[in-house]
């Protein structure tokens, strides 16, 4: 038995369309002890493609533990994580990829967005910024990045030059405008936001797309500001009515008035 023919064999069958007679070769193989990195790379890649999530798990954790810089080891091994909702050992996989200079722009993108969807802000603010700083220029890292710093004293301005960015060149995305309108929201210029936020409504009932509580929510915060306070309760039930996260009465705050514009690739 020869872990190299075995997965060469695996693969030919592969290509010629027989991927059922390449997992069996490749599960025979595994439970006559014979396996290397390459081989559970593979098996645990065919896994992964079939949904047997779990076992794919342990074969790509095992693989980044033996050999974690054999290509897409980390790949695989973050997709499979992600999948199976399991946030915290992702971003372990990734945090560890930094040792052996395997975090470029996109995957150091991909450790801040899931940092960001477990509350990890600082970790999060940090890794984007990093990405930029290695040459990232993706829209996800961009938006990302915006609603971090537009939390963020003396950073708001980048905030709103960055979702200016995004608003320019995705003129009819609903998240573009509703983002820009965030950002004008932070640096206390309400009128600015009511118009983006009204705008990302407009552009998503062109679109007949999804309810956006969201945006009716930050239209509630930025017509509060404005002191109309009726039309901003109006908002404000309208938000609530559409998704109970968003419940709120004048006055009161929510801790996350932003989570739904967190778009991640690696939640997807």
């Amino acid at each position: 038995d020869h872990p190299q023919l075995i997965t060469q064999l695996a693969l030919t069958e592969i290509v010629r369309g027989h991927g059922e007679r390449a997992q069996r070769r490749l599960d025979a193989a595994v439970d006559r002890g014979v396996a290397d990195a390459e081989l559970l790379l593979l098996r645990g890649r065919l896994n992964l493609e079939r949904g047997a999530l779990e076992t794919a798990r342990v074969d790509l954790a095992e693989v980044y533990r033996t050999r974690p810089t054999l290509p897409r080891a980390l790949g695989l091994l973050v997709r499979t994580l992600v999948a199976l909702k399991d946030k915290t050992a992702a971003i372990a996989a990734l945090t560890r990829a930094e040792k052996f200079g395997l975090l470029g722009p996109n995957r150091r993108a991909m450790l801040a967005e899931l940092q960001l969807l477990a509350g990890d802000r600082a970790g999060a603010l940090r890794n984007l910024k990093l990405a930029m700083r290695q040459g990232g220029r993706t829209d996800n890292l961009k938006r990302n990045l915006a609603l971090l710093l537009a939390d963020e004293e003396n950073e708001q301005e980048r905030a709103r030059e960055l979702a200016n960015q995004l608003a320019l060149t995705q003129r009819f995305d609903p998240d573009a405008w509703d983002l820009l309108g965030y950002a004008y929201l932070r640096l206390d210029v309400p009128v600015t936001a009511e118009k983006m936020f009204r705008r990302a409504l407009d552009l998503n009932a062109a679109a007949e797309g999804p309810a956006r509580p969201g945006s009716h929510y930050r239209l509630g915060l930025a017509l509060e500001a404005l002191g109309r306070s009726e039309e901003a309760a109006a908002a404000f039930e309208r938000a609530g009515a559409l998704n109970d996260r968003f419940l709120r009465k004048p006055g009161q705050e929510l801790p996350a008035p932003v989570h739904d514009l967190i778009l991640t690739e690696a939640a997807s």
